[in-house]
């Protein structure tokens, strides 16, 4: 059995520190923060880091919050808590029975407070039986009452083997959980950028089945860079030559992306390609004329 992150394309070192943040998560509590921008590859690495506590035998609560789920009051809540919870006290639980709509709400809505202290409640009972992971991805669509539950809860983990491996998407407003303000709890910031260019090639190669040219290959990550170069602002698709054939590098965008997403190019950084979020390649996916390798003599790009 391959383990847990293998095939990942160019993120050694930052797999690497995943792995090691899982590895001792027996020392205490502290959180991992992915960053980068959409696209970029965060989810990759956050779900390779819950196969990889998965296969250690760690307790994982996982969340992918949504965006069009940010206004459900306690969404990401119930799903970290999508388990029979252990015993608490009387009105702890009453509270976070309501609060995830396990029971009837009678009056007014359930306490915060109470909602929180039940939560901390519920990690620390599950840390006495061993680590514990939380797992919350694009944690910036995190709900307000949820993430100001959990804000309360890991500011007093104490010396329990909770900790919280977290991604972020960079410019949305910073991290609702406030992990760089908890004080007692350490934050290990992971910046994830662009992947390089041998990276970008290599997973262009294996992506497509190896039938892009190195000059195609080495052109798309110069353009996902954000240089002047677009196929948007090119004069158009090539013709068909006299034979009326269409050339033999015909260039399959739509295959390029759907097999790269997630893998290092950034949604700012694929809209150059595309030209815009509605662009789509001719019916024949010809080989965009800006992308055709230019001789090396003439500077012209051949018929």
């Amino acid at each position: 059995m391959e383990e847990p992150g293998h095939g990942i394309v160019g993120r050694e070192s930052e797999l690497a520190l995943v792995k090691s943040f899982i590895g001792s998560v027996s020392e205490g509590p502290s959180a991992l923060l992915l960053e980068g921008a959409a696209g970029i590859g965060k989810t990759t690495l956050w779900h390779a880091g819950v196969s990889i506590a998965r296969a250690r035998g760690h307790r994982v609560l996982a969340c992918r919050a949504a965006e069009s789920e940010a206004r459900l009051s306690y969404a990401g809540l119930g799903d970290l808590f999508d388990f029979e919870l252990p015993d608490l006290p009387a009105p702890q639980k009453r509270a976070l029975d309501a609060a995830l709509l396990r029971a009837e709400v009678e009056g007014a809505p359930p306490d915060q407070r109470a909602v929180s202290v039940a939560s901390l409640g519920v990690l620390r009972a599950l840390a006495a039986s061993g680590p514990v992971i939380l797992a919350i991805d694009d944690v910036q669509w995190l709900d307000v009452p949820s993430a100001r539950v959990l804000a309360f809860v890991v500011r007093r983990l104490e010396d329990a083997p909770i900790r919280a491996l977290v991604a972020l998407r960079v410019g949305s407003g910073g991290d609702p959980l406030g992990l760089g303000q908890t004080g007692p709890l350490p934050l290990q910031r992971v910046p994830i950028g662009p992947l390089g260019e041998e990276a970008m090639t290599r997973l262009l190669r294996d992506r497509t089945e190896g039938d892009l040219t190195r000059p195609i290959l080495l052109r798309l990550h110069r353009i996902s860079e954000g240089t002047r170069s677009s196929p948007s602002r090119s004069s158009g698709p090539s013709p068909a030559g006299a034979s009326g054939r269409r050339p033999a590098n015909r260039f399959p965008f739509r295959r390029i992306f759907r097999n790269c997403s997630g893998h290092g190019l950034p949604h700012y950084r694929r809209a150059p390609l595309m030209g815009s979020s509605s662009w789509r390649p001719p019916p024949d996916r010809r080989m965009n004329w800006s992308l055709r390798p230019r001789n090396d003599r003439t500077g012209r790009r051949p018929a």
